[in-house]
């Protein structure tokens, strides 16, 4: 099987969740019962919870971030061939990377709203006590988009970035050092 897509999300002071689809080219039905789990207790099992910890850079600063969706679409298609009614292959197609991030809109967050058409270079960086994931774009187009005024609460921007590779730096790479 292969990863079709997978999103990483959180919102400020609740648990980074992520949600996956993974395709096969054929399943196989068995009477086996389901397994049962048992949580780890292992420090590098614990889940990663939206906080201070939770670091993202953009335009060469460390932001707060209210939110964030963090989607990998790998594009695959199935194929099939000569009449098949399962799949010869899956095929990888464009990656599509986006990363959506609600930011607070002070002065400090101003170099956000218009950015260079080029794009710039970003981190997001999940961290629980000694263990940490982090995903480094290769750069983050954002289109211009203005913050959002909604009655007297505060005023947040969103960001809409699409994950870009430049050169040879791939749109997106994953380092963690929370595997057991």
């Amino acid at each position: 099987g292969k990863v079709a897509w997978a999103e990483f999300r959180g919102t400020a002071g609740g648990f980074v969740e992520l949600e996956f689809e993974v395709w096969f080219k054929t399943v196989s039905r068995s009477a086996t019962a389901f397994p049962t789990i048992v949580p780890s207790v292992a420090s590098n099992a614990a889940p990663y919870v939206m906080s201070g910890d939770t670091t993202t850079t953009l335009v060469s600063s460390a932001r707060t971030v209210y939110d964030f969706a963090l989607r990998i679409d790998n594009g695959l298609a199935r194929r099939y061939a000569g009449g098949a009614t399962t799949a010869s292959s899956l095929d990888e197609n464009d990656r599509i990377v986006t990363y959506r991030a609600t930011v607070p809109w002070t002065s400090t967050e101003q170099d956000l709203e218009a950015q260079a058409i080029g794009g710039t270079t970003g981190t997001l960086v999940l961290t629980n006590g000694g263990m940490s994931t982090t995903f480094t774009f290769g750069v983050l187009q954002v289109p211009d988009n203005s913050p959002v005024i909604v009655g007297r609460s505060e005023v947040t921007l969103t960001l809409e970035m699409v994950a870009r590779m430049t050169g040879t730096t791939k749109e997106i790479s994953v380092v963690s050092d929370s595997v057991a």
